[in-house]
């Protein structure tokens, strides 16, 4: 039962819950994951019982995809153009399945998975679905430990954190287009300075008890 303190998992698909609930179980002292290939539907999972809460402060996900409904994706990338765009409702559900999972979080990355779309597909007239947005206006979710947030390749707007009480928070950094290219983002045209997106992060540093770091990538970095 003390196998593990912290762990790690790469080039695997796994459901949301293994994470959430199977891991507590077979760990229960583990502390930080880092988990790559994750996928995350609409699906709300029960909170712990009293004494089964995670100890996990350090969680690091990448290659999430949000995946509507109460499906499963079994693919590790996307490769080629999708008929489908991931949800935004996923991305909502897994805002709040994280609170209830693991209330001692303290660090919390997590990364979208992106489609790959090759060159020769984009000059055929192969296009990228629009990223999920996070909307936090159906949430009411606490994380009364979080110290450090990331978000990687999902969209957000003045909702994505009304409803969020995250007092202890110190490190916000946020990049919506992400590190590919990424034309279907409008990210850039809806919110093209610092001043137009300090709306979108004021429901965070007006919940915090100190002063809150808020760092964005560059946004501007794709090309049509």
């Amino acid at each position: 039962k003390r196998f593990a303190a912290s762990g790690w998992c790469f080039r695997i698909v796994t459901a949301f819950p293994f994470v959430a609930s199977t891991l507590r179980g077979l760990f229960p002292e583990l502390q930080s994951l880092e988990f790559k290939g994750l996928s995350c539907n609409c699906v709300p999972i029960p909170a712990p019982a009293g004494g089964a809460a995670s100890r996990l402060r350090v969680l690091k996900l990448k290659q999430v995809e949000f995946v509507p409904g109460a499906r499963q994706v079994s693919g590790s990338s996307y490769w080629g153009p999708q008929t489908e765009a991931m949800s935004s409702e996923a991305v909502a559900t897994y805002v709040s399945n994280c609170e209830a999972a693991f209330p001692a979080l303290e660090v919390w990355w997590t990364s979208r998975e992106c489609e790959s779309i090759s060159t020769k597909e984009r000059r055929a007239g192969a296009q990228f679905q629009p990223p999920p947005v996070l909307d936090s206006r159906s949430l009411a979710v606490r994380f009364p430990h979080l110290r450090e947030f990331t978000l990687v390749n999902v969209d957000v707007d003045k909702h994505s954190f009304v409803n969020w009480d995250a007092p202890s928070l110190e490190k916000v950094h946020l990049d919506p287009v992400g590190t590919d290219t990424y034309p279907a983002s409008t990210f850039a045209q809806r919110f093209p300075s610092e001043v137009s997106r300090k709306p979108i992060v004021q429901p965070l540093l007006d919940g915090a008890e100190g002063d809150v770091a808020v760092g964005w990538s560059k946004i501007n970095k794709y090309r049509d």
